[in-house]
């Protein structure tokens, strides 16, 4: 049977689900070694850094963005 690759949007929304923890190290322990590698760049974008927030507001649409685009 051939596993599925998951890719880097399939994994933003499992850490989002998942959070940190026990959860997340056990979903780590069952990726092949491209899936572990993107999850630690989701993992490392995400680690506190106060770009990522802002990012994130950016790419989501909302009150922001229609500021941004008048």
């Amino acid at each position: 049977m051939i596993a599925a690759v998951l890719t880097r949007a399939e994994l933003e929304s499992r850490v989002d689900e998942l959070g940190p923890g026990p959860e997340l190290e056990q979903l780590a322990a069952t990726l092949s070694p491209a899936e572990r590698e993107l999850l630690q760049q989701v993992l490392l974008e995400r680690s506190g850094t106060a770009g990522y927030a802002l990012r994130e507001r950016a790419r989501a649409k909302g009150w922001l963005r229609r500021l941004w685009d008048a």
